[in-house]
């Protein structure tokens, strides 16, 4: 005769009824995190793609994406704090998504450039003619550590932008100087045929100074060098922005009437430089990143130095708001073809609000 199994206590059965909710909750539980956990990877990989090509495809076209362009990027990297360990723990298959949107932000969207060794080996082809261009605020900041980098890097072509008129040049007495407005070519060597170009429209009393050419004899052949300052998007940005609601939509006409000046005067003055001789390299204060529509289409034919052979952010004008502190890359050292950068580098801070780009370039072979 079987024995006779003698009924539960209570205690027991609640024990089994925990132990069964338990398990319950707890497959739920890790079911909701892994739900949450890809949710989260494919709305990050769809932001990601979607932020590249709004940059790529609407910078400076639409209002929107210039606020993109000229924002904080770095905070598309913050998510991924909280991504990478949660993929890790919950579904690894998940971080492989998660890694290629990371890099497609890091290289697409940040511009950040890797060094490129197999450039390196290249050859140099003499002259090695060396570039410093920076915005100097007016010159208000003081020149010493100016002079020092001047003294380091030995430019032989330094091109300035946003100078008062009652600043004395910090160059030595036996350089050459070509000053024009807010907009000055210096160097060792002899300095000729300079030519200026004013934005006309829309009219003005005083139409603003844009572009500043001249021809500078550095040894073994001639060149050609233009020095640019347009006009930056910085007010309607401002007027845009909202300290409550980030974004003030109906503030946003004059950023649409900015950019809309901005996209003639890049097309009116690459327009002018093109009717000049053969213009070899022009540096300056674009005021547009590499991913802006109006930087490709006016400028995108020429060789950028720091694409090619920097490294890094390359970051030349940094902004603080409300303790946040980002860059934006819109200073350039700009060839034609018939020259190539060997070196591209930002400088140290010299006190003003641009921090000097520095860049030596050859003949190509």
């Amino acid at each position: 005769m079987p024995p006779v199994s003698e009924p539960e206590s209570w205690p027991d059965r609640v024990a089994t009824w925990q132990e069964a909710i338990d398990r319950k909750w707890k497959g739920a539980l890790e079911a909701g995190f892994l739900r949450l956990t890809e949710c989260l990877t494919w709305a990050y990989v769809a932001t990601v793609l979607i932020v590249w090509m709004v940059l790529y495809w609407a910078g400076d076209r639409w209002w929107a994406a210039s606020l993109l362009l000229f924002g904080p990027r770095w905070f598309g990297l913050l998510p991924l704090l909280v991504l990478l360990p949660l993929a890790a723990v919950m579904r690894p298959r998940l971080l492989r998504p998660i890694v290629v949107a990371a890099l497609l932000f890091v290289f697409g969207v940040t511009g950040f450039q890797m060094p490129r060794p197999w450039q390196r080996l290249s050859a140099v082809e003499p002259p090695v003619v060396s570039l410093l261009t920076c915005n100097v605020h007016g010159g208000q900041m003081g020149w010493e550590r100016f002079q020092q980098l001047l003294y380091q890097a030995a430019p032989d072509i330094v091109a300035l932008q946003e100078l008062s008129g009652d600043v004395d040049l910090p160059f030595p007495e036996d350089w050459h100087v070509a000053r024009e407005g807010p907009l000055v070519l210096a160097s060792p060597h002899p300095i000729q045929n300079v030519r200026t170009w004013y934005r006309l429209e829309p009219p003005a009393k005083w139409p603003p100074l844009l572009g500043l050419c001249a021809e500078v004899h550095v040894p073994g052949r001639p060149v050609t060098v233009c020095n640019v300052h347009l006009t930056s998007p910085q007010q309607g940005i401002t007027e845009a922005l909202d300290r409550y609601t980030l974004v003030n939509v109906g503030r946003t006409e004059k950023l649409k009437r900015l950019n809309q000046l901005r996209r003639q005067e890049s097309a009116g003055l690459t327009a002018w430089i093109r009717d000049q001789a053969q213009v070899d390299i022009v540096l300056g204060d674009f005021n547009l990143p590499v991913e802006s529509r109006i930087y490709r289409e006016s400028w995108g034919d020429l060789r950028n130095a720091f694409s090619e052979v920097g490294c890094g952010l390359g970051y030349t004008r940094w902004v603080s708001l409300h303790n946040f502190r980002y860059g934006a890359r819109i200073d350039h050292i700009l060839t034609s073809d018939a020259w190539r950068p060997v070196r591209c580098r930002i400088e140290r801070d010299i006190g003003s609000d641009h921090i000097p780009l520095v860049a030596d370039v050859c003949p190509a072979e």
